[in-house]
C-alpha cells in the first residue's frame, strides 16, 4: 500500500518518532514544618507519653523541620513561666482535725499515716520541680529534646553564627517598619518577621519547592474559625511570589495534624490531650479577654488570678464546669 508523502513508515512494536512519550508524574511535594514557641511550650501542660510520643516525632522528622534561634530563645526565656504555671493547684496536703472520738482508733491512725506520706511525697516533687527550674540540662526531658534539634547542624536551621543571619535580620528589618505580616500590632519586636523570611529562604532554596505548614496558635500567622485555620492573605500571596506559586502554605492549630503530612501515626490519645489544651488555653488565659499592654507583670499576675476566681464560683453555681 503506498504511502502518504511525509508519513514514516514504522514496524510493527517499533516505536513511532513523531510520538510523544508520555509525561511522567511530579513527585509529591515535600512538607517542611514550621512549628512556633507556643506549642513547644505545650509539652509542659500535655500528659508524659503524649509528649514524649511527640517530642520522639520531630526528632525523627528533623530533617523537614525549620528551625530558628528566635523560636529557641522564646523557648528558654517562656519555659520556667510556663512551669510555674502548671503548678497553681500543686499545694501541700492539710493536715486534718480528727475528732477527738477517733483517736487510737485504726482509721485515724491509716489517715494519719497516709497524710504524712503525701507530705513527704510532695516534698520529694518539690525537689524535683526546683532542679528542673534550675538545672534544665540535666533535669528536663523536654528541655533536653528540643535543645538536640535547635543545637543540630540541620539545613533548614538557623543560628547566631549562620553565613544567612545577617541577611534574614535585615529583611526581618524592613518587613516590620513597613508593617507587613507576621506580627502584632503592639509588636516592638522582629521575631515573627526573623521567623517568616526563614521560612520563605528554606522554601525558596529547596529543590523541588517544598509545601509549608505553619504550626501556631498566637495569632500572627492567620485566624482560626472553630477547627480549621486560614493563612494571613498577605502571607499566602508573598509565598506564592516568592517561593512557588504551586505549591501551598497552610496554617494549623494542632501538632498532631502538621506531623500526620510527614506520614506520622498520631493516637487518638495524643489528638485528644492536644484538643484539651486548646480549648482550656481559649478560656482560661485572661490575655484572650484584656491585651497583654493593660497589665505589669504583677497585675496581670493579679488579673488571671481573679479571672481564675471567677471561673471556679460560675463552675459551683452552675455545677458543671466551663466547657463541658
Amino acid at each position: 500500500m503506498a504511502r502518504e508523502p511525509g508519513t514514516v513508515e514504522v514496524a510493527d512494536g517499533a516505536p513511532n518518532p513523531r510520538q510523544r512519550a508520555p509525561r511522567r508524574a511530579s513527585p509529591p511535594a515535600q512538607w517542611l514544618l514550621f512549628v512556633d514557641t507556643n506549642i513547644l511550650l505545650d509539652f509542659y501542660r500535655l500528659g508524659g507519653e503524649s509528649a514524649e510520643r511527640q517530642l520522639k516525632a520531630l526528632q525523627k522528622h528533623r530533617g523537614s523541620l525549620i528551625l530558628t534561634n528566635q523560636v529557641w530563645m522564646e523557648f528558654i526565656k517562656n519555659r520556667q513561666k510556663v512551669i510555674t504555671k502548671t503548678l497553681v493547684d500543686f499545694k501541700k496536703p492539710d493536715r486534718i482535725a480528727l475528732p477527738p472520738i477517733l483517736h487510737g482508733m485504726q482509721p485515724a491512725a491509716t489517715l494519719t499515716t497516709q497524710l504524712e506520706a503525701a507530705t513527704k511525697t510532695h516534698g520529694k516533687v518539690t525537689q524535683k520541680i526546683e532542679a528542673i527550674l534550675r538545672d534544665p540540662g540535666n533535669h528536663d526531658p523536654v528541655f533536653r529534646a528540643l535543645r538536640k534539634l535547635f543545637e543540630g547542624d540541620d539545613r533548614y536551621a538557623i543560628s547566631r553564627d549562620h553565613p544567612d543571619r545577617i541577611k534574614i535580620r535585615s529583611l526581618a528589618r524592613k518587613r516590620h517598619v513597613l508593617g507587613y505580616p507576621p506580627r502584632k500590632d503592639s509588636d516592638i519586636s522582629i521575631g515573627d518577621a526573623v521567623n517568616w523570611e526563614w521560612i520563605i529562604h528554606c522554601a525558596k532554596n529547596s529543590d523541588p519547592a517544598p509545601n509549608v505548614m505553619i504550626v501556631s496558635r498566637d495569632g500572627d500567622y492567620g485566624v482560626t474559625v472553630k477547627s480549621e485555620s486560614f493563612v494571613n492573605d498577605w502571607l499566602k500571596k508573598e509565598f506564592g511570589e516568592r517561593v512557588n506559586r504551586r505549591r501551598k502554605v497552610q496554617l494549623t492549630q494542632k501538632l498532631t495534624s502538621a506531623l500526620k503530612v510527614l506520614s506520622e501515626t498520631i493516637t487518638p490519645e495524643d489528638e485528644r490531650e492536644e484538643q484539651k489544651i486548646i480549648e482550656e488555653n481559649s478560656l482560661l488565659d485572661v490575655d484572650h479577654i484584656i491585651p497583654k499592654l493593660s497589665f505589669t507583670p504583677d497585675q496581670r499576675a493579679k488579673a488571671q488570678s481573679d479571672y481564675n476566681m471567677f471561673l471556679n464560683l460560675l463552675n459551683t453555681s452552675y455545677k458543671k464546669p466551663i466547657g463541658a
